[in-house]
C-alpha cells in the first residue's frame, strides 16, 4: 500500500495492478527505462593509451583488486568503477572467446 502511495505521489499511479508494480519499480530504480526524466548514462569512451595500460595490466593478472585497482584508476584519470567493469567485461570476454 505504502509502495502505491510513492506512486500517486509521483502520479505513476493506475488502477491497474501490473501497471503499479511497474511504477513502484521505475521509482526504485530497478529497470533500465527512463522515467521521471532520469539520463542515460553515458558509455566510458577508453583513450589508446588508456586501453594499452588497462590490457598490459590485465595480462599480469586478471583479478584487480583494493589498492591496485585504486592505484590504476588515478594513474589513468579513471574511476575504480570504470577499471572494475573492465576487468570484468574482459575476464567474460576471454572465457567467451576462449583465447
Amino acid at each position: 500500500m505504502k509502495n502505491v502511495k510513492n506512486c500517486k505521489k509521483h502520479g505513476l499511479a493506475n488502477n491497474n495492478k501490473k501497471t503499479a508494480m511497474k511504477s513502484k519499480n521505475l521509482i526504485n530504480g530497478n529497470t533500465t527505462t527512463t522515467a521521471l526524466n532520469k539520463s542515460k548514462r553515458i558509455r566510458t569512451i577508453f583513450t589508446p593509451e588508456q586501453l594499452e595500460c588497462l590490457e598490459n595490466e590485465f595480462e599480469k593478472q586478471q583479478y584487480m583488486v583494493g589498492t591496485g585497482r585504486l592505484y590504476l584508476a588515478s594513474t589513468l584519470n579513471l574511476t575504480e568503477a570504470q577499471v572494475k567493469v573492465w576487468f570484468q567485461v574482459s575476464k567474460l570476454l576471454k572465457k567467451l572467446l576462449n583465447y
